[in-house]
């Protein structure tokens, strides 16, 4: 019988030096531009405040210019980990390679019994499995795999958890639609299409979640810029 399926991020060598250099880079251009934006604000709300005395417009500019740093800081963070994980997923394959893991290893659906399996289950009458077991074997599966992450560092551990949840969610998903459209989950299909689907899938989704945290980290800058401009104008005067 063949080994199963691994996943040891210490295989991918250089390639975890790409991923840590991708989300350094994500964070600190997201951080660099959310500090411009907080900048160009600043000067607005200086420019609003020109009749009053120069300590509040330099209370203004200062408060401006921590707000867009906090923002960066918390942006940058988001969108760090959001483009390690679309960079891995679209260019080193790692939904597949954990999907592959996850069935495989602890579902017991390796390649060299899948014909065996399947002959048995149909003759049991089992090829497709009920919406419970197949969630329970899923969150069996993924569990196990997270245990073996205590000896990793700690950017290791966190990609491996992230992506486990990205997997887990998404196959959940896929496991309901399966049950919803046959009465139950054929596991072989679910596994093949997984495989196909899930990186490119799943960076979508990321790089949609990330767009839309930046938009929306943008309106409370501004929204937080204006109002304690227009505080400080009500205080002074």
């Amino acid at each position: 019988m063949a080994a199963p399926a691994s996943f040891d991020f210490r295989a991918l060598g250089g390639q975890i030096a790409s991923l840590v250099w991708v989300g350094l880079r994500s964070f600190a251009c997201t951080l660099l531009a959310a500090t411009a934006c907080g900048a160009l604000l600043a000067g607005c709300s200086y420019y609003f405040l020109q009749g009053l005395d120069w300590r509040w417009r330099v209370l203004a500019v200062v408060l401006a210019l921590a707000e867009g740093l906090i923002v960066g800081a918390a942006l940058g963070a988001k969108r760090s980990l959001g483009m390690v994980l679309a960079y891995g997923l679209v260019s080193l394959r790692l939904g597949e390679a954990l999907v592959r893991l996850v069935f495989e290893r602890f579902l017991g659906l390796s390649e060299d019994r899948q014909m065996g399996v399947v002959a048995e289950r149909v003759a049991h009458g089992l090829e497709r499995l009920p919406l419970a077991q197949a969630e329970a074997l899923l969150t069996q599966a993924v569990q196990a795999i997270a245990g073996e992450a205590a000896d990793d560092g700690w950017f290791k551990r966190r990609l491996r958890a992230r992506l486990l949840e990205l997997v887990r969610v998404y196959t959940l998903a896929r496991f309901r639609q399966e049950d919803a459209q046959h009465g139950g989950i054929d596991l072989f299909k679910v596994k093949q299409e997984l495989e196909g689907s899930i990186d490119n899938s799943l960076a979508q989704r990321i790089r949609a979640a990330l767009r839309m945290a930046t938009i929306v980290a943008a309106v409370v800058l501004l929204f937080a810029v204006a109002v304690q401009t227009s505080l400080i104008h009500y205080l002074s005067s």
